[in-house]
């Protein structure tokens, strides 16, 4: 496809299209949807949190700040906040033991386990075991 190729996006940063689809994957692997509407982006240390099985062991979320306050039902909470409506919070979404692993669910299991696999393997690269 053209977005890989010699005349790609590759050859606007001088770049070969096998640098540039190594890049890009690296990217990909470490970028998540931020805002719940299909916006990803970059979240420093977040790619360091395991995968909870299947997403029923993940203890923290990644929200938005305004994610938290909508959650929170507290719409006053985002008036004289230091933090802006589209930082990331990292929170608990359960007791928590000191020294105990975080478990984030990179991806939403739903229906489809088999595609919830294979979005897992070549999006974020996690290989899961057989169930």
């Amino acid at each position: 496809a053209w977005f890989f190729s010699a005349e790609g996006p590759a050859a606007l940063c001088g770049a070969s299209p096998q640098s540039f689809r190594l890049a890009y994957c690296r990217v990909l692997s470490r970028a998540v949807t931020v805002d719940g509407k299909g916006c990803i982006g970059l979240v420093p240390f977040y790619d360091f949190l395991n995968h909870g099985r299947l997403g029923s062991e993940a203890n923290v979320e990644l929200l938005t700040y305004g994610q938290a306050v909508r959650r929170a039902g507290d719409a006053s909470g985002a008036e004289g906040s230091f933090l802006d409506l589209d930082d990331m919070l990292l929170v608990a979404t359960a007791d928590i033991e000191t020294g105990a692993e975080l478990l984030t669910g990179y991806a939403d299991a739903g229906a489809d386990e088999d595609g919830y696999r294979v979005k897992l393997l070549l999006q974020y690269g996690i290989c899961l075991p057989p169930a």
